[in-house]
């Protein structure tokens, strides 16, 4: 076996691992799309939760670094549906500014791109 395959392989068993964790998108906010490099990323801040997003490992560190800065730490009632909500909400609100400012990378790269003179086929 020669070492494309050996990756491929990789590949496809992590994805696999990837859709037992119910991660269902395999493309990260950063345009990562390499199953290797990526992790479920729990919305609830809590490891066995049922929801989870696919993040690559750099954006899901930086996101988790913002977190633990930011968001309250898990109650003493962890199955309180209340904090367990709010924490849903943390979690989302986080991720959803994460591909904000994204995005405002890549439009600031577009404006730029567009005031040059070259055509898309080059």
């Amino acid at each position: 076996m020669d070492e494309f395959e050996r990756h491929r392989l990789r590949r496809v068993a992590r994805q696999a691992a990837l859709k037992r964790l119910g991660v269902r998108n395999v493309r990260c906010v950063c345009g990562e799309t390499d199953p290797l490099c990526f992790e479920a990323e729990h919305i609830n801040r809590r490891k066995y939760d049922d929801v989870v997003w696919g993040c690559c490992i750099n954006c899901h560190r930086k996101k988790s670094a913002r977190e633990r800065a930011e968001h309250p730490t898990v109650g003493l009632h962890p199955g309180d549906p209340f904090e367990r909500m709010a924490h849903r909400f943390l979690g989302a609100a986080v991720y959803l500014e994460f591909c904000v400012e994204g995005l405002r990378q890549d439009a600031e790269v577009m404006f730029k791109l567009a005031g040059r003179e070259f055509k898309i086929e080059d």
